[in-house]
């Protein structure tokens, strides 16, 4: 679970590049009264935050859990950790306004990646190009010669994204388990969006209308339908372009470069390589790369508000129920699953799935399957329907799935929770190991979790 002073190390490579300064506190001289009675490390951590004006930053799996600690006396602040950390085999040290905590026994280790990038016809370098790991705050851009190099990237499962205006978007899958630096250089093929020219001689006027009717609506589709989503700004909605067929049933939306988001609830400026997006009668499919930038905070108030909203829009998300279930966790994690038992949801009934591990099968080192039941119920007991949104995902799930005895009683047991339904439209529905779908346009989502879209997108490994 997400703690509002935990962050994960490598956010702090793009926390630290926001200039800030070390406090004014010296942790070595001066002195402060620590007094704490039976309270976990983390409410411990918030709290001295809070007196020294240093941020705490961790991976929340290092903490000891179900231990209370008590603390009653004057200290430095060096001389506090000593005393607090002691048999918890957690070591610190201290950077700008950061107190990194680690594990004595699990340093943490880094790669770098680096290479050139080259106009494939031409062999010419390309200047400008966004080299960028997918779902991350982690990029670069590449130089006059199209040399680029990003470092201190955390081992892990990556994919590496190479997005240049007028060119087509590149994209490499990557896993890295030791230290070792990595070269990729690429070529880049060019590219044309054309609008629609034969609908804009033909009608202008009815062109223009059109065009403000669906990009209204790509609005609410891409960005979702939750609190979140009333605080983002598309900031270049100008590279929008669609094209209609049948007339106006299905509908594709393409973008000249990466869309610009401003999403000032969670605190982020995220820049989407949007690579499909297609209305088709209704149902929507979207799917893209993003790369997330932390937006200033401003004042220490506004940076715990967007901890919390993070932790809120991670909480009972698709993230947090597809690792969840790589992790056979969901149970603990607060998360019931139901399949329906017989033909059709009007004749026969719908129960927990008690087996929860067989929904999923690891196939490769990196990749699962999913295995839904069509449809599969999902809820999440730990956090209640927003009241905002409760009509509109309960509407949802009585759209398609129609007035039955079942789900009536299913949406009535649990109506103050957050209830989806799940279905996999073409086989097999891969995810990756970050939780990540790999076939996105091979599953479908109703009710709750069908309302959380870009606007509550968090960082991988938030």
């Amino acid at each position: 679970m997400r703690n509002k002073v935990s962050r994960t190390l490598w956010c702090m490579v793009a926390v630290w590049c926001l200039g800030f300064t070390t406090p004014a506190f010296s942790q070595k001289s001066d002195s402060l009264y620590f007094k704490f009675r039976d309270l976990p490390l983390d409410s411990i951590l918030n709290q001295v935050s809070d007196m020294c004006g240093y941020y705490f930053s961790y991976n929340s799996d290092i903490l000891p859990k179900g231990s209370l600690f008590t603390y009653n006396k004057k200290n430095t602040l060096s001389g506090f950790l000593d005393e607090i950390l002691t048999g918890t085999r957690i070591i610190y040290s201290f950077y700008e306004d950061q107190i990194i905590l680690r594990n004595l026994y699990h340093d943490w280790k880094w790669f770098t990646i680096s290479g050139t990038v080259l106009d494939e016809e031409t062999g010419v370098p390309l200047s400008g190009v966004n080299i960028y790991l997918d779902g991350t705050l982690l990029g670069s851009v590449s130089d006059t010669s199209g040399y680029y190099k990003i470092d201190r990237i955390p081992l892990g499962t990556y994919t590496v994204v190479f997005s240049y205006v007028g060119y087509k978007l590149k994209a490499y899958k990557l896993t890295s388990r030791s230290p070792n630096d990595r070269l990729i250089s690429t070529s880049m093929v060019r590219s044309v969006i054309e609008l629609d020219s034969i609908h804009i001689r033909a009608d202008p006027i009815g062109y223009l209308t059109r065009y403000l009717r669906y990009i209204s609506k790509f609005y609410d589709n891409f960005l979702g339908f939750t609190e979140n989503a009333n605080k983002c700004k598309i900031l270049n909605p100008e590279v929008l372009i669609y094209n209609e067929y049948r007339g106006g049933e299905h509908i594709i939306i393409k973008a000249s470069e990466p869309l610009v988001i401003q999403n000032d609830a969670l605190g982020y400026e995220i820049y989407y390589d949007l690579e499909s997006y297609i209305d088709d009668n209704d149902t929507v499919f979207f799917y893209g790369k993003a790369r997330f930038k932390e937006l200033p905070a401003g004042s220490k108030r506004t940076e715990k508000s967007r901890a919390q909203k993070r932790d809120n829009a991670y909480n009972g998300s698709m993230k947090h129920l597809l690792l969840s279930l790589i992790t056979n966790s969901t149970a603990r994690e607060g998360f019931m699953i139901f399949r329906v038992e017989g033909d059709s949801l009007s004749e026969t009934s719908i129960r927990e799935v008690e087996n929860v591990s067989r929904l999923i099968e690891q196939t490769s080192k990196h990749s699962y399957e999913l295995r839904l039941s069509n449809p599969t119920f999902v809820v999440y007991t730990k956090e209640k329907d927003k009241r905002h949104i409760e009509n509109r995902s309960t509407e949802d799930l009585i759209e398609k799935y129609g007035q039955s005895s079942a789900l009536r009683d299913f949406l009535r047991k649990y109506k103050k929770h957050q209830v989806s339904a799940l279905e996999s439209i073409n086989d097999p529905v891969i995810i990756d190991e970050n939780g990540n779908f790999k076939t996105p346009l091979n599953y479908i989502t109703h009710g709750y979790l069908s309302l959380e879209r870009t606007a509550d997108l968090l960082p991988i490994n938030y």
